[in-house]
């Protein structure tokens, strides 16, 4: 696992992970409550990709006015 937060979050995200990266990322984000707002930042933004992109969640189904 990249030592780039950035990177940390994708791969955690996708679930690639090993247990022992999952620790270290764990870690990561207590050390800091500015780096725990990211993970929250992120993962709220992920959750809604994911849920646009797959037709899952409270989007199934909804376009925006602006989509053509």
């Amino acid at each position: 696992m990249s030592d780039n937060w950035q990177d940390q979050m994708t791969d955690f995200f996708d679930g690639s992970p090993t247990e022992e990266e999952a620790l270290r990322f764990n870690l990561w984000i207590k050390s800091d409550p500015q780096n725990a707002r990211r993970f929250v930042r992120e993962a709220i933004v992920h959750s809604h990709w994911y849920d646009l992109l797959n037709a899952d969640g409270p989007y199934a189904g909804k376009r925006s006015s602006g989509w053509r």
